[in-house]
This record gives structure tokens, sequence and C-alpha cells, in this order.
């Protein structure tokens, strides 16, 4: 049988640019070994993460799949969880560098199997797409920071309309059902943060199928307000810290300092926010569906129901506008990369995985002999 993959976004395009939570998906100093993988674009870094992770999965070992929100289909890293062990992409612009080199992480350098002399060649190339890729990036940035501001003023009317006292009763009630037996455990809680969606050149991608598929109790949030559905994330939050319960949290990359999902892994409960543009398809007849939009004063709320069309309207040309930029510069790094494919030992980088992967398995033997 093989081992479950799990997937998600460790780091994230927003508006306030790239944020990165690869601090969060491997604790230094709880970690066995964790491998730092660097070099240039192009080559192979994620084909190297991809076999080893397919390999492990083969051998029934559970893993994690950290996918890179400039290419969904491309990997950041892959993560053991039960041995401790990491492989990660330590390039930009998710610079990640050793901390306790020689006892916990080591440094695969795959820029050792380049030729040097053949890329130097295309310099003023290579030079000038760097230059292009980061002016793509820009003005993507800057549309998105202006979606957010639409997204914003948006959220501020329905604060106008939306019944608080009804919102307080609603997050009261969901907390009674989640905490009403759970006792505090003696330990600190183990919070993970993470992207379950992202931003990318091939539009607005997530992975909540897959994160929520194994969760047994679900609550799935719906409707507009998203300030309601934040009080209430926030509130559940709190309360699974409180009590010491390990916790996954999910950020949204148009507001990465919002919650938008949460597994308290503890409880085995999920809370998953399912709006535009990430419905959650799949369902249960079990699920417990709130909808804050039933939580509106339809006659406060009709004042302003043209308002709020016009800015879902430029808040979606605004989003178009950003994932245009992305997927301009993914086209763009495609080239760059095209530089180094042609000028790779992809022979000596095998030899590395073989011994890579041969490496993994040791300690992975090792943690299961003792």
């Amino acid at each position: 049988m093989e081992g479950r993959i799990k997937r998600f976004f460790p780091g994230g395009s927003t508006s306030r640019g790239y944020v990165s939570f690869f601090d969060h998906i491997l604790p230094w100093a709880q970690a066995s070994k964790i491998f730092i993988i660097k070099g240039g674009p192009g080559i192979g870094k994620s084909t190297f993460i991809r076999k080893i992770g397919e390999r492990l999965s083969k051998r029934g070992i559970d893993i994690e799949f950290l996918h890179c929100s400039a290419d969904s289909g491309s990997l950041d890293g892959v993560v053991i969880p039960e041995y401790g062990i990491a492989l990660i992409d330590g390039t930009a612009p998710h610079v990640v560098d050793p901390k306790y080199p020689g006892c916990v992480d080591e440094i695969i350098n795959l820029g050792d199997f380049w030729a040097e002399d053949g890329i130097r060649k295309h310099k003023k190339d290579i030079l000038a797409l760097q230059e292009e890729i980061s002016r793509c990036y820009k003005r993507g940035f800057g549309y998105l920071k202006a979606a957010r501001a639409v997204y914003d003023e948006m959220q501020e009317i329905y604060s106008w309309a939306i019944d608080a006292k009804k919102v307080c009763q609603t997050c009261e009630e969901v907390i009674n059902k989640v905490f009403s037996d759970v006792r505090k455990k003696e330990k600190e809680s183990r919070q993970r943060h993470m992207f379950a969606s992202a931003i990318a050149p091939e539009g607005l991608v997530n992975f909540l199928e897959n994160l929520f598929e194994g969760v047994k109790k679900r609550f799935i949030l719906k409707g507009a307000p998203a300030l309601a559905r934040t009080r209430l994330l926030n509130a559940v939050l709190d309360i699974a810290l409180m009590k010491g319960l390990d916790v996954e949290i999910f950020h949204c990359p148009l507001s990465p300092e919002r919650v938008e999902h949460l597994i308290i892994k503890d409880l085995n409960v999920g809370f998953i926010t399912s709006v535009e543009p990430h419905v959650f398809p799949q369902e249960k007849p079990d699920d417990l569906i709130i909808n804050f939009d039933e939580l509106l004063t339809d006659s406060e709320f009709s004042r302003y129901r043209e308002d709020v069309e016009y800015l879902k309207r430029i808040f979606t040309e605004l989003l178009d506008k950003t994932v245009g930029c992305f997927k301009q510069a993914k086209a763009l790094h495609d080239r760059l990369e095209s530089f180094y494919i042609t000028n790779m030992d992809f022979k000596r980088i095998d030899q590395k995985l073989e011994y890579t992967y041969g490496a993994v398995i040791k300690l992975i033997d090792g943690a299961s002999s003792e």
C-alpha cells in the first residue's frame, strides 16, 4: 500500500509580496535531517524532490509535497513527518540556509553539476530575462495590492449589514460543539502555518480536497462576509492553542495575515472556507454548514448591493491582471531555464539523487529499529 501524499504551498504570492512559511514546515530543533537544495533555475531541483518523494510513497511512507506558488506543478520540497526528514529548495524567493550544520542540515548544491562556461555564454540574455521577470512580478504584486484594497472596501460594506449579535451567537454555538468536552493538554500547542491555495500563473489553485480528505468532523464556512468568518476562525484557533492542541493554520494568499482554513489535529476537526475562488466541491452529508450570508440584514444590505456588485467586478479584473502578470513571468522563467538545462550533467545529478535517497532510507531504517 502506498503512503498518503499531502499537498500544500509553504509560501505564496500575496498582496504583501512573497510570504514564506518555510520555517513552519519542520522545526529545525525537532528535525532528524533537513537537506537544503541549492542551484539555479532549470537544473532539476523539483524533479529531484519529486522522484525521492514518489519512491518513498511507494514504500508505504506518508509524505508531504510542498508545491511552488509560482508554478503549482513544481515542487519546493518534500517532508517525511513521521521521521522528521525534509528536502527543501533553499533558493530565492524562499531562501533557506543551514541553522545547525553537520547535526541537522546538509546542503545539496546541484550547481556543482553545470557547465559554467556554457551558461556564461548566455549572460546577457539571462540578465535581461531576470530583469523582465522582476518587472512582471512587480506589476503583478501592484495589481494584487489594488485588488486587496477593493476587497477590503467590499468587506467593510458587508460589516455594516451583518447582525453582530447573530455572529456572536454562531461563534458560541460552534465553540461549544468543538470544545465542550475537551480538556487542556499539558503541552505546548504545535502550530504549522501554510497556504492551502495560491494565486498562480495557472490561475487560482487549491489543495482543499487533498488536505481535508481524512478530517472526520468538518465545518464548511460559506457566505461573502469575510470578517465574520475570520472572527469565528480566530476564536476557535485561540481556544485550541490555549488547550495545547496541535493545529494546522492555512492563510489567505490575498490577505496573508488572515486565517482561511483550520485543522485541529488532536480532535480531527477542520474548518473550510468555501467561497469563490475556492469553493469546496466534496461536501459530505455530516458536514456542518455555516452560511454567513444568512446573518446579513436584507434591508440594510440592499442599500449597498449595487456598490458591492461594482466592487466585485473591479476585484475580478484586478485578480485577472495579477494572474496574467504571473503567467508572463512563468513563460519568461521557462526561457531562462533553457539556458541551464542544456548545460547540466543530469547523469551526475541522478547519481546524487541515488546517494541522497539512500541516505534518507538509512535514516528511516535507523529510526525504525530504535
